[in-house]
């Protein structure tokens, strides 16, 4: 429960390869921290649409269906007002928020509550900032940019999951260093100079 896991604006991006359909009950988990209404998350829906919950349980859907076999990338953002949702860099939907917070670890490739609710996939470039960033800076992003490279003072956390060291390292400098359980090496996404030849992690 860090507070450097906790801020009061946020944004967090995510590539994501959905290798078969989303639980049918709560959908995949991508990213974040949830816990009882509270806290921050990406996930493909049971709808197939991707969607960015915050205020305690409401969820802003992009209203843009997600595909099999290819890499999407997704981020939301809040700004202390509104959040926003994004697919493959575009802003699909925004409303009026507030933020709320969990003491649960940061989680990729599950919804932290629900344990029947994995990504089958991969997830790759998992990063999280303690402010909004642009609309340009997310198609930037959504382009291939490193997350390195972008506001690199505000980010929190940075996963790029390439899987070739184990804890997986936080590149952010924070040394958010995380346990990979039950993942094994894929394809990277296509972020920077690794994009054709590098390994991720890819979630049963």
């Amino acid at each position: 429960d860090n507070a450097l896991l906790k801020p009061n604006n946020l944004t967090i991006v995510a590539w994501a390869y959905r290798t078969a359909a989303p639980n049918a009950t709560n959908g995949s988990g991508v990213a974040g921290k949830w816990a009882g209404g509270n806290g921050y998350f990406l996930w493909i829906d049971t709808d197939v649409v991707i969607k960015f919950p915050v205020n305690g349980g409401t969820h802003l859907s992009s209203g843009i269906s997600s595909v099999l076999n290819a890499w999407q990338h997704i981020a939301g953002t809040f700004d202390g007002t509104t959040s926003r949702i994004y697919t493959d860099g575009v802003d699909r939907a925004n409303q009026a928020d507030t933020l709320t917070h969990t003491a649960t670890p940061f989680e990729i490739g599950r919804y932290a509550d629900q344990d029947n609710t994995n990504l089958t996939g991969r997830i790759a470039e998992v990063a999280l900032w303690s402010v909004a960033l642009t609309a340009n800076e997310i198609t930037a992003l959504a382009k291939g940019v490193s997350p390195n490279l972008i506001r690199r003072n505000s980010l929190v956390l940075y996963w790029p999951l390439w899987g070739f060291a184990s804890p997986e390292p936080d590149l952010s400098g924070n040394v958010f260093n995380g346990t990979v359980t039950g993942a094994v090496l894929a394809n990277h996404a296509p972020v920077g100079r690794y994009a054709p030849s590098r390994l991720s992690r890819i979630f049963p």
